[in-house]
Formats: structure tokens, sequence, C-alpha cells
């Protein structure tokens, strides 16, 4: 009985905070999703350094985007629907980070939705699609863009298991 009232009131629930217009995205991505033959990553990205955060490929993750450089960066790429280059900053205290401030190995991105918050902050909706290296920093204004290369991703075999 109480399995049966869960139900009803998490359905009520979910009626009462969501409206028609709501979007709900995974968190999590299918691996078939990733390996789109289509997309070819360009040799030069966009990069956008977090500070203690690390987007993996398969995530969708939402990030608050603060600095001036960054929010430029989120607005032209996703205008442009490009791909974005995510990397972690070593020092998250860092403000105007350097090749040497970010580590090297990051995520390929899309942005799938950027948000402007009632308290005037903006939050961007990532999905991360690639493992990236980056070799270096091009250039730095109006933000960094990089020169980067994809990891290739090995899968193991699958399991299996003789009974």
């Amino acid at each position: 009985m109480s399995n049966e009232f869960d139900g009803q009131f998490k359905d009520h629930l979910l009626s009462e905070i969501m409206d028609e217009g709501a979007e709900i995205f995974p968190i999590m991505t299918d691996d078939d999703d990733l390996e789109n033959e289509n997309e070819t990553l360009p040799e030069t990205l966009p990069i956008l350094p977090l500070r203690n955060t690390v987007l993996f490929p398969g995530v969708v993750m939402p990030v608050s985007v603060g600095r001036e450089k960054s929010l430029k960066l989120i607005r032209e790429v996703y205008r442009n629907k490009e791909f974005l280059g995510v990397v972690t900053q070593r020092k998250p205290e860092i403000e105007e980070p350097t090749l040497t401030d970010m580590f090297t190995v990051g995520t390929a991105a899309r942005i799938m939705k950027i948000l402007e918050m009632p308290d005037g902050s903006t939050t961007v909706i990532l999905q991360g699609r690639r493992r990236i290296e980056l070799e270096d920093i091009l250039f730095d204004e109006p933000y960094h863009v990089g020169k980067v290369h994809t990891i290739k991703e090995e899968k193991p075999p699958p399991l299996r298991i003789w009974l």
C-alpha cells in the first residue's frame, strides 16, 4: 500500500514542480552518443578552465560561470554550436590561469543550455564528449583558445563469465 502511495505522491510532486516547458537533462549519456563519427574535433578549441571541478566524457553537468572571459566564451560557443575544451585549474584561486596553471588532460564538450539565474549569475549545462589533451594556449583574448588533440579511448573487451 505504501509503495503505491509513494509512487502517486512522487508523480504528483513532479507534476507540481515541473511546468510544461521544463527540460530534463540526463546525468549520463549513452556511449553511442559519444561515438558519433560525424563529429570531428577541430585542432583548436576555446578553453574553459574550471575551478575544483572535473568534467568527464558522457557526463552532463551544470557549471557556474563568473569570469568575464568565460562568459564571452560560452555565449559565442553556444551561438555557433561549437565544441569547447574544458580543463581543470591546478590552483582555484588563480584568476587568470595560463597553460602551466591548468591540467593538460580535459574534455571536449558541448553546451546544452545557458541559464541566466535570478541572482544575476550564469550557469551553463555542459555535456562531456571526448577526452582531449591541451598542447598549448594559442591566445588569451577575448578568451583562451588552445591547440588540442583527441585522446583515443580504448575499451576493454567484454567480460566473459564461464559457468
